[in-house]
């Protein structure tokens, strides 16, 4: 049996088209480390599969389009931006985390280094945003590969950091996930959905397909993420 393909619709004035009851996207942005586990959990929410080598999705052209149904009726539709394997080349540009509504902070459950590393990221994206970030951003701390989670090891993330963490900076959630078992992957974006939908920004997003280059960006790379 032939591979399925992982291409995803980029978002596009004319896919845009396709949802005419959507009158307003949220822009939705991943920050962490390489490897954790971003561009899987874009995989299985959008298309509903996993693979042990996930590629980064697409070229310089990383924005994907889901519309989410809430318990009232409402329509949110979510604008998913890959990094594009970006943050491995140290090449994520402002342009990618501009007008975002919601950052997603992802680590592996299974790796501390990765959760350290959020604060780094957390500075990097705070640094980019300005005040914005404090005052208009809904932000998520995401643990992911929670399949590979062990408590006998010591480079296990514990949810009590993590809570600790949570309430540091004041973050909307966090929730713990994994691609390969399909767990709270839909309740991760439907939690995203809800908490854009309910802070209502005012801010006219831009999408555009050539909007994130790197000099790196010919070299595409596959990651092994959960």
């Amino acid at each position: 049996m032939a591979e399925e393909s992982e291409h995803v619709t980029e978002i596009t004035p004319q896919s845009r088209q396709s949802y005419p009851d959507i009158k307003r996207w949220y822009k939705v942005v991943f920050a962490g480390d390489p490897g954790v586990g971003k561009t899987s959990l874009l995989l299985r929410f959008i298309k509903d599969i996993f693979r042990e080598q996930a590629p980064t999705i697409g070229g310089d052209a990383n924005a994907f389009p889901k519309v989410i149904t809430l318990e009232n009726g409402a329509k949110v539709g979510l604008e998913l931006w890959d990094t594009v394997g970006l943050e491995r080349h140290h090449s994520v540009t402002d342009n990618y985390y501009r007008n975002a509504d919601a950052v997603l902070f992802c680590y592996a459950i299974d790796e501390k280094m990765s959760f350290e590393d959020i604060s780094e990221w957390w500075r990097d994206v705070h640094s980019r945003l300005g005040d914005t970030f404090n005052d208009d951003i809904v932000k998520f701390l995401v643990g992911t590969k929670k399949d590979l989670y062990s408590a006998n090891s010591d480079d296990q993330v514990g949810q009590e950091k993590v809570e600790k963490e949570r309430e540091k900076r004041k973050v909307a959630a966090f929730i713990e996930t994994s691609s390969k078992e399909n767990i709270n992957i839909n309740e991760l974006f439907e939690m995203v959905a809800q908490e854009v939908h309910k802070r209502g920004s005012s801010k006219e997003p831009t999408i555009r397909v050539d909007s994130i280059t790197s000099t790196t960006s010919s070299q595409k790379k596959k990651s092994c993420c959960n």
